[in-house]
């Protein structure tokens, strides 16, 4: 006998993270010559763009915040041209801390997935 598979049914939120710390430049980024690591290309298309493509594509996440200095958010917005359902929020100084301020906005109905603009 075959069980139905489980369905989803809790709204979820995303928060990729794609902060750095003051002043740091990402390694991988300076060889390939990129501003952040979320613009570094992997398969021929930007991590960040990979990303976003995968939580989209799960159909199971609507809301996708990206975490990401205002230096670079012309590029990354560039590299996302024509998907929707993504906006920015400001990096706190650390990880943790942007973590946090995702959950304190966060609305108690909806579960929040953190992931990273690296984990492509």
């Amino acid at each position: 006998m075959k069980t139905a598979e489980p369905t989803l049914s809790i709204a979820i939120d995303a928060l990729i993270l794609a902060g750095r710390r003051s002043g740091e430049v990402d390694p991988l980024a300076s060889v390939d010559g990129v501003a952040h690591k979320a613009l570094l290309v992997a398969g021929g298309k930007p991590l960040i763009r990979r990303v976003v493509d995968a939580l989209q594509s799960s159909g199971r996440v609507s809301n996708i915040r990206i975490a990401a200095p205002p230096d670079v958010r012309d590029q990354i917005s560039a590299v996302l041209s024509g998907a929707e359902g993504w906006s920015f929020v400001d990096a706190e100084e650390s990880p943790a801390k942007t973590v946090l301020s995702a959950i304190e906005r966060a609305d108690a109905e909806r579960a929040l997935l953190v992931t990273t603009c690296d984990h492509a």
